[in-house]
């Protein structure tokens, strides 16, 4: 299973040159800065999104499948 942490920390990443992953430089060049980081763990018992901005869990929530729903597989 993936460390969500290291998976934030990659995001995150604020490399010095070149344009890095995670951009809030209002004078960026190619005017794609982020706005927030999604996280999804696909589980048996339902899908767990983490939303985080600037380092910052903001919001978090599962969603669980419906009984009525059939299996994909």
């Amino acid at each position: 299973m993936p460390d969500e942490a290291a998976l934030l920390r990659v995001l995150g990443d604020r490399a010095p040159d070149g344009l890095p992953i995670y951009r809030d430089d209002p004078a960026d060049p190619d005017d794609e800065n982020t706005l927030a980081t999604a996280a999804f763990a696909i589980r048996a018992a339902g899908i767990d999104v983490t939303i985080h901005q600037h380092g910052t869990q903001r919001f978090a929530t599962r969603i669980v499948p419906d009984g009525r729903a059939t299996d994909a597989s």
